[in-house]
């Protein structure tokens, strides 16, 4: 078939018709998608689509209607279409990027980008090399589509362009790029800049090769073409050079580059200023800050602080013109934000967070918070002090406002600097909530209360604790929602920094919060469930007296009564329950049948709701899992907090079968929380566990791999799985070594915040693997040790999940002792795990007395001392106390 296929007229002209009721009857929808359906029975319909997309003359709506059929049908049945059918499609298709109709050649664009998602870049490069042939073209049409399906494919396929495979494809293409950025034609210089823009994202070497080309050609772009749009790019291509490392090729150019940068920081574009501005903030992140700003330090801050100003924009956002008490009104679904489950909030307040919108303004308090962290202490804060101090005495509001977020932004960057200035910041911070002119005043001193907050719990020589606390209290009664909801949230984040200071001040904290519920609005009640959070896990068992239960809990019961199941209010007070009920713990037992009865409900209305849609894609919305989500997770914390008291209530609603399809689920927050509450079940409520073992195992081995985006979902697996094994015991063997395969290839990932867990998690799930099944990991040892004795030598809670780790180590030891005598410090890092527990239990501690005596018996002095000679002073003063060694 391919390029000798021709339609035949008489299906042609039907299917034309079809095209031309698809694009112009939308209410007849159904009766389309069931000839649609009969359509694709056909072997070469999008043959005919591409006919129509290119030949139909006339009606320009058939054409597009026939386009994103037949890009909607690549998506959906390229791997099934026969291979004459994909090659006709790839080889006609490029030739419509020339079309005179605009619409018609960004559709075309979109499907050439559609082919190559589904066929990969390398296994079409003839494709790709068209478009240096239609690039030369002298058709400005064929130009512009070219330009225009190009950006869509360099994004898209960043990392293979960025391979040497297609090197020579890609340097024939950059040099028709590298000619349009000094095009007379406006849009095509801008469509050159964006294509290099976005393969800066993952410079090729071609690209790092020619970086000082394309720089000489930007700067001339930005001397010349005073345009928004051009100036826009030129700022995203500094700042995309920047975090590209492709500052050396800057050097030469930096003065010139940072001069027009500031410059731009205050232009009047905001798209021109906020792409200027996250220059800085991208640079901060790089070694060259320091070197490069220093110089010019004295002219960037007041810039910052200038662009730290409120827009007009930001102003009506933050409703600066309404009535300033507004507690009393309802919001408005537009000031209502979706809502995430968010489990524990962040100890750290990250960014002033009204909206979701990224903006001039918070780009500016960012690139100063970073800017800051690249110089010596004082340095940033010296010469930003003496214009906040003009700003905050301004008669203009917005300029002290101003002032205050830029204390708030600087404040980590500049610990020592600003501990110097606390005694006479906080109280000052202090008297701004209080402000009465503007309650944007009381809301930005609250935030920035909240940024000082690990200071504040720390600072000896003064308790400012108190004082914070209470003022940021008196603020969650405050008669405007916006400084109510900074307030609340900061509350959290004190809580949250000082851990048991709070508790003390249980008796103002809760009754406030009790007020505040009866008072908040739907968007300040959102922040409030949160803080109750950040409160619980503060301030743990001090929680769990009357005087306080008897005040929050018929709150959070009340509440609990009288929103229905699918209210989004629902969610956050689900995850306030979670934490209730962990920071009180048995006493929660009390409380729990309801809402065990509740949360099934809602997890089970959404496994039915969930394999309808699984049969119907396409066909229906998916679910929400959010409700789900928090269920699983609220009966996950009740079984934590009651241990064996849920037994009843999960034979009562047939819950273990339901967390089964739970862990079946296709949807890895779904998985995560069922994996999660699993692991919880099987650790206080075994009898319910042991009859699902065999199911559940294979699907906790399915997910126990290394994820980049998504760690928590084998971080629950693994976990999970260790709970199970520690349970199951022996009868673990015949899936021992899928088992063990799994752990030693998690044990191996790299090890940063948010792998940590799951390190931690798979060390300890190996070591009870290890104490059943010893043989299944003896052969492995050797390779295990180090990796498996350093992660143990920073586990710092002593607990029974530690214990049991240890015990299966040992265990191994037993059976081959030599593991740990290797090159590379293996019984160096056991002699740190063995010292890492504060209080070792009795039946262990003689273990580890044993193991280490026997093995300096057994080296000899030369070899002890050898073996030792690395381990810390600390390590061996406490090996010497405690096992005299």
């Amino acid at each position: 078939m391919a390029h000798q296929w021709q339609p035949n007229p008489q299906s042609l002209q039907s299917l034309a018709e079809f095209t031309g009721v698809a694009s112009t009857r939308p209410d007849l929808k159904s009766q389309i998608q069931q000839q649609l359906e009969e359509f694709n029975k056909v072997e070469d319909f999008d043959c005919y689509l591409l006919f129509i997309f290119k030949h139909l003359n006339g009606s320009t709506s058939q054409r597009l209607q026939a386009g994103i059929l037949l890009k909607n049908n690549i998506i959906d049945h390229w791997e099934s279409r026969i291979p004459p059918v994909r090659q006709y499609i790839q080889a006609e298709v490029v030739s419509v990027l020339g079309d005179p109709d605009e619409r018609v050649r960004s559709t075309c664009g979109s499907i050439v980008a559609t082919i190559l998602r589904k066929v990969g870049i390398k296994a079409w490069p003839e494709g790709v090399l068209q478009f240096g042939e239609l690039l030369a073209s002298p058709e400005p049409s064929v130009v512009d589509g070219s330009l225009s399906a190009l950006l869509m494919i360099f994004q898209d396929h960043q990392e293979p362009l960025a391979s040497d495979e297609l090197a020579q494809i890609l340097q024939n293409l950059l040099q028709r790029l590298f000619a349009f950025l000094s095009h007379q034609n406006a849009k095509f210089r801008n469509l050159a800049l964006d294509c290099f823009s976005t393969l800066l994202e993952m410079p090729p070497k071609i690209l790092i090769q020619n970086a000082t080309s394309l720089l000489e050609a930007v700067i001339k772009i930005a001397e010349e073409d005073p345009s928004e749009k051009a100036q826009k790019r030129v700022c995203i291509i500094f700042r995309d050079m920047i975090t590209a490392r492709l500052e050396q090729a800057m050097m030469n150019r930096f003065p010139q580059i940072l001069d027009y940068l500031m410059r731009k920081t205050l232009d009047p574009s905001p798209m021109v200023s906020l792409h200027a501005c996250e220059f800085w903030n991208r640079l901060a992140d790089t070694d060259l800050c320091h070197e490069a700003l220093k110089p010019h330090l004295d002219r960037l801050v007041p810039i910052l602080l200038t662009a730290m100003k409120m827009s007009t924009d930001e102003l009506e956002v933050a409703g600066a013109n309404e009535p300033q008490e507004n507690a009393h009104e309802p919001d408005t679904d537009q000031d209502i934000r979706p809502y995430t489950n968010k489990g524990r909030r962040s100890k750290r307040a990250e960014a002033e967070d009204d909206d979701l919108e990224w903006t001039l303004r918070k780009c500016a308090a960012a690139s100063l918070d970073g800017i800051s962290f690249s110089f010596d202490q004082g340095e940033v804060m010296g010469v930003m002090l003496p214009h906040v101090q003009k700003m905050l005495n301004s008669p203009d509001w917005l300029e002290r406002e101003a002032a205050v977020l830029a204390l708030g932004a600087i404040s980590l960057g500049s610990s020592e600097s600003m501990q110097r200035i606390l005694p006479d910041l906080i109280p000052y911070l202090v008297q701004l909530t209080r402000d009465p002119t503007m309650f944007l005043i009381r809301s930005i001193s609250c935030w920035t209360l909240g940024r000082y907050a690990s200071f504040i719990v720390e600072y000896e020589d003064q308790d400012y604790f108190q004082p914070v606390l209470l003022a940021l209290l008196e603020r969650m009664l405050d008669r405007n929602k916006r400084v109510q909801e900074y307030a609340c949230a900061n509350v959290g984040i004190l809580c949250d920094q000082g851990g048991s200071q709070a508790a003390p001040h249980l008796d103002k904290i809760i009754p406030t919060v009790v007020q505040a519920y009866q008072m908040y609005q739907t968007r300040s009640s959102f922040v409030l469930h949160e803080t109750i959070g950040s409160i619980c896990y503060a301030v743990t068992q001090e929680l769990d007296q009357p005087q306080f239960m008897n005040l929050l809990m018929p709150c959070l019961i009340q509440r609990w009564n009288s929103i229905g199941d699918q209210d989004i209010h629902l969610i956050p007070l689900l995850e306030a329950l979670s934490a209730v009920s962990s920071a009180i713990g048995h006493s929660f037992v009390s409380f729990t049948p309801p809402i065990v009865e509740r949360c099934t409900r809602l997890i089970e209305a959404y496994l039915v709701e969930h394999a309808a849609f699984a049969q119907n894609i396409g066909k229906m919305d998916e679910p929400d899992e959010r409700f789900a989500v928090s269920s699983l997770d609220l009966i996950s914390s009740v079984g934590e907090a009651i241990g064996a008291s849920i037994d009843e209530l999960l034979v009562r609603h047939n819950f273990v079968n339901m967390l089964l399809q739970a862990c079946a689920c296709k949807h890895a927050e779904i998985m995560q929380a069922a994996f999660g509450t699993a692991g919880v079940i099987a650790k206080y409520c075994p009898a319910h566990i042991l009859p699902i073992v065999r199911d559940l195992v294979p699907l906790l081995l399915d997910q126990m791999v290394s994820r980049v985006k998504y760690v928590r979902l084998p971080n629950n697996a693994t976990w999970a799985m260790g709970e199970i094994i520690l349970r199951v015991g022996k009868d673990i063997e015949p899936v021992a070594d899928k088992i063990a395969a799994r752990l030693i290839n998690l044990i191996e990932i790299e090890q940063h915040r948010d792998t940590i867990n799951l390190l931690q998690n798979t060390a300890v799930t190996l070591g009870r693997l290890a104490y059943f099944c010893p043989h299944v990991l003896a052969a492995h040892f050797p390779k295990l040790a180090l990796r498996w004795c350093y992660l143990l030598a920073h586990y710092e809670s002593d607990n029974d999940e530690k214990d049991s780790a240890f015990r299966g180590l040992l265990v191994l030891i037993k059976h081959n002792p030599a593991a740990l005598l290797g090159e590379d410090g293996e019984f160096k890092w056991f002699c740190h795990a063995v010292a890492s527990w504060h209080i070792c239990p009795d039946e262990l501690a003689q273990q580890f007395h044993d193991v280490l005596h026997l093995y300096k018996q057994q080296l000899g002095p030369a070899n002890w001392a050898a073996f030792t000679r690395d381990i810390s002073e600390q390590t061996r003063a406490i090996l010497q106390s405690l096992y005299k060694i």
